[in-house]
């Protein structure tokens, strides 16, 4: 995986293709925030599903980015 193939997802992301995200994350993925704690694809999924719900558009500007070897931040 690199910066550019997470790039491409988030920009065409919506609510009708959250699947694409599961290419980006492992199915053990731990995603916290300073509201979530979120352990496994299952939940992460959930929380995409949720969060999307009403969106009617949604844009990504990615101006800062890190990535060593397979994993981007």
């Amino acid at each position: 995986m690199n910066i550019e193939m997470v790039s491409e997802v988030y920009q065409k992301l919506n609510k009708n293709n959250l699947h694409l995200l599961e290419q980006l994350y492992h199915k053990d993925v731990v995603f916290e925030d300073s509201a979530h704690r979120l352990e496994g694809w299952d939940e992460l999924s959930a929380y995409f599903d949720s969060l999307y719900t009403n969106v009617i558009k949604c844009d990504f500007d990615i101006r800062h980015h890190q990535q060593v070897e397979d994993t981007v931040f």
